[in-house]
Parts: C-alpha cells; sequence; structure tokens
C-alpha cells in the first residue's frame, strides 16, 4: 500500500514538530533555572553593602559616615590616614609611630623570619625581639610603598580610547596612553607610579608611591602564639634616616595610627585612634 504525502501538509507538520520542540526545551530551561530560596530565607533581600565596605581616600562615602556613625571626618583627617596606610608586597600596613614603626600581619612578611634567620636560631619558632636600633635585621628585598599621590586621568584615558577605529585599536590605545602616563608622572615625581581602574572603566586614577628599600625587623612573635590570634609584626623603615652633622636622627612622620592605653580600673583597654 502506498502512502501519499501532500506536499503543504508536511512542511506545516515540520513547523509545527519545531516549534512544540522550541517550547519544550524553553519550558525546560526556565525550569533548570529556576531559584528558590533555602527554608528560612524567603524574605532575604539584597543589601546595599553586600559587596563590602572598602573606599577610595579621595572618594570617600561621607552622607553614610554621618548618618552611621555621627562622624565627619575632614580632609585632613583622610589625608593622615592615608599617608598612615601602607603597602608591603601582597599585603597592608601602617605606620604606628613617629619613627617610622610599621606594624602589619604576621603571614605578610613570615618569609622574612627565615631571611634574617642565622645559624643555631629557629625565629619562625621561637620569635624576635631587637632591644636596640643595632640589633634590628635589615630583610633582603622587602619594600614598603607609600601612596602619596592621587591624581584623575580619567579624561586622558578615555580620550585615548575613544581616539581608535575598532575595538582592538581602542583597547591597544588606551594601554599605550596609560603607559605614557606612568612613564611620565614616574619621571616627573620620582614615585613609582601605576594608573589604576575603577568603575569598570569608569574613572582612571594615577597613584604614585613612595617606596621605602631599608626595611628591618624589629619584633616578630612565636609561631604557637598564632593558634590563638592573628599576632603581628613590627618593622621599621631605616630610609626614615637622615644623617645630620655626622650624628643619625631619625625623621619624623605625624602620619600614623595612634594607640592610647586607657585604664579601666585594673584591665588597659588600647584605643585606636587616628
Amino acid at each position: 500500500m502506498e502512502y501519499k504525502i501532500d506536499k503543504r501538509n508536511s512542511i506545516n507538520f515540520f513547523f509545527l514538530f519545531l516549534i512544540s520542540l522550541i517550547f519544550l526545551a524553553g519550558c525546560s530551561s526556565t525550569k533548570d533555572f529556576v531559584y528558590e530560596k533555602a527554608q528560612g530565607y524567603e524574605n532575604v533581600k539584597a543589601g546595599k553593602f553586600d559587596n563590602g565596605k572598602m573606599w577610595t581616600f579621595d572618594f570617600p562615602p561621607m552622607k553614610y559616615f554621618e548618618t552611621q556613625y555621627n562622624f565627619t571626618p575632614s580632609p585632613e583627617w583622610f589625608e593622615n590616614a592615608r599617608l598612615a596606610a601602607l603597602r608591603l608586597p601582597g599585603c597592608s600596613a601602617s605606620f604606628v609611630s613617629e619613627d617610622g614603626l610599621v606594624m602589619t600581619n604576621h603571614h605578610c612578611v613570615r618569609s622574612a623570619l627565615d631571611q634574617v634567620n642565622r645559624e643555631g636560631e629557629n625565629l619562625p619558632e621561637n620569635g624576635f625581639f631587637a632591644k636596640t636600633l643595632e640589633e634590628e635585621r635589615k630583610v633582603p628585598n622587602l619594600y614598603i610603598d607609600q601612596l602619596v599621590l592621587i591624581e584623575d586621568v580619567t579624561d586622558q584615558v578615555k580620550s585615548a580610547f575613544e581616539s581608535g577605529k575598532t575595538d582592538e585599536e581602542k583597547v591597544q590605545k588606551r594601554q599605550e596612553k596609560i603607559r605614557e602616563l606612568e612613564r611620565e608622572y614616574s619621571k616627573k615625581t620620582g614615585l613609582i607610579c601605576n594608573v589604576v581602574t575603577f568603575f569598570n572603566g569608569g574613572k582612571y586614577s594615577m597613584y604614585g608611591y613612595k617606596r621605602y628599600t631599608d626595611v628591618r625587623l624589629v619584633f616578630a612573635p612565636e609561631l604557637r602564639l598564632l593558634t590563638m590570634a592573628e599576632i603581628m609584626i613590627i618593622l621599621h623603615i631605616q630610609d626614615m634616616m637622615l644623617m645630620l652633622h655626622s650624628t643619625v636622627s631619625m625623621m619624623k612622620t605625624e602620619n600614623r595610627l595612634k594607640r592610647n592605653i586607657i585604664s579601666s580600673g585594673t584591665k588597659k583597654v588600647s584605643k585606636k585612634v587616628i
């Protein structure tokens, strides 16, 4: 028995079948990507600061500080905080004395203990404390950067980007302009200069760092204390030493994070003051 199939009907059937497949696929894919909140979290909504509370020194949320903490810091306050804040490779630190003492987390420079460890010693295990300047130990290849310059270079970078005709050319011109600005600022200021990108390219800032390379170990606790808490390591920037009249005099810095010890009965409380 032979079946005769009408050409128009077969085309209609094909399209009907195709649309059915698309509909079924759409339904199944929609079901796969429906996310249901876990029980007990039905009323949880996205918060204003879900992405954290970290801001740049030149763009602080002043209204938030005022409403949340009743605190309105001055530009001088932010400048002091910026100059007291430091960075070292992969970590942060801060000045804690006018004589150039620097505090950072133990894990940030743990390798420094191995670098200055002498024969017969076990500084990582037993810790280290220099009672005098002469007993401090220079850490090879360790440097500390202080942010002393922030300038907006958004217009220059965006202008270079827009001058390109294709996407590839725009990206290339942007990178060339960034490298050009970094060389120009480094030569002009003598600082370590880097262009930092914010807001996915909405803003570009030139950051200029003063680099200290003569960094010495002052204090590090023994490792067994780290089981209780993250202990700090104290470093000393010897680059701040000046030779005056054949005598060594320490340069003073007012930009530091101060700590006042407040007596409360028999208990002493450490209060951090900027």
